[in-house]
């Protein structure tokens, strides 16, 4: 999977947490089905009180592990399909 920050990179909402704002994408490609976390607030766009739901396809920057927590997140997560 690629670790730019400045890359937007396709993927699909695996899972959402509606009642806690946060949920996993998973990028196309990665043949390991890593989970990628977003919150709420990494969405752009999205003008509902609700999350997206699984299944939706999007588009994302990655900032990788290490930079801010310990796994992989998606900012400016913008929902396409």
């Amino acid at each position: 999977m690629p670790k730019q920050k400045d890359e937007y990179h396709i993927g699909f909402i695996r899972e959402v947490k509606q009642d806690k704002g946060y949920g996993f994408i998973v990028a196309d490609g990665d043949d390991e089905r890593r989970d990628i976390f977003f919150t709420y607030h990494n969405i752009k766009r999205w003008y509902t009180r609700t999350m997206p739901p699984a299944g939706k396809v999007v588009r994302f920057q990655l900032v990788p592990a290490g930079v801010k927590g310990k796994n992989d997140r998606a900012v400016n997560v913008e929902v396409l399909g």
